[in-house]
């Protein structure tokens, strides 16, 4: 009996609370791998809003029966421009520390004049791959809605030499904190007072398109990758 009612318990864990993901693809390079195994929270978005810099699960806006895997960078009531290769939000750079190598296509979005920018209507996120030039993302299928996220992945655990908390996020040039002041031999107090990559680059998995990352469900030893 007390082993019906773990398995029971560790089944309702797992179907309601946690989700194991198998990363299949590139369009999240450098950040995960193809054949990642993360762990994704599904109840986070019940205690907080989806920030800046998530990596969320989310249903595939043009095939709801698949699952991807993106960067959450721009956020509801976000004016969201791309332009030069440049992400700008509300017309400030965002700094990405985890992009990798740069990016070559879609240089601009939504289109290339000085005054082309979209706002991200309430209840929705604008999304982006980390491998920019081999993604389905934002870039086509534009905004993604609260409904359409499945998780937030948390944690990548597999393969255990890569483990990690995934919590590295980007930041808009005006957060960025103040340089410290350089050292200076002490003023009179009147002045005082007045003051890669080792493993290559990854191969896109269609030629001539976009690849497209999936994050599909895992359950015990069987996976399902399409």
């Amino acid at each position: 009996m007390e082993v019906v009612v773990l398995a029971l318990g560790l089944y309702i864990l797992g179907t309601t609370v946690i989700q194991t993901v198998r990363v299949v693809g590139s369009s999240m390079y450098p950040s995960l791998h193809d054949g990642d195994l993360v762990l994704a929270s599904k109840v986070d978005y019940r205690l907080h809003p989806v920030e800046r810099g998530d990596i969320v699960i989310l249903k595939d806006p043009l095939d709801p029966t698949r699952d991807f895997i993106k960067r959450v960078v721009g956020l509801p009531g976000d004016r969201i421009r791309i332009h030069d290769h440049r992400v700008l939000v509300n017309g400030e750079a965002l700094q990405e520390p985890y992009l990798g190598a740069p990016w070559v296509q879609t240089g601009d979005w939504p289109g290339s004049g000085v005054e082309d920018s979209e706002v991200v209507p309430t209840g929705s996120y604008f999304v982006l791959g980390d491998n920019r030039d081999h993604s389905s993302d934002s870039r086509v299928f534009r905004w993604i809605r609260q409904d359409d996220i499945d998780g937030k992945a948390v944690v990548r655990f597999w393969p255990v030499q890569r483990a990690e908390v995934l919590n590295v996020r980007p930041t808009i040039a005006r957060e960025q904190p103040a340089p410290p002041a350089p050292a200076t031999a002490q003023a009179p107090m009147a002045l005082r007072n007045g003051a890669s990559d080792a493993n290559g680059p990854m191969i896109a998995s269609c030629i001539g398109c976009l690849s497209t990352l999936r994050a599909t469900r895992w359950r015990s030893s069987a996976v399902t990758a399409s």
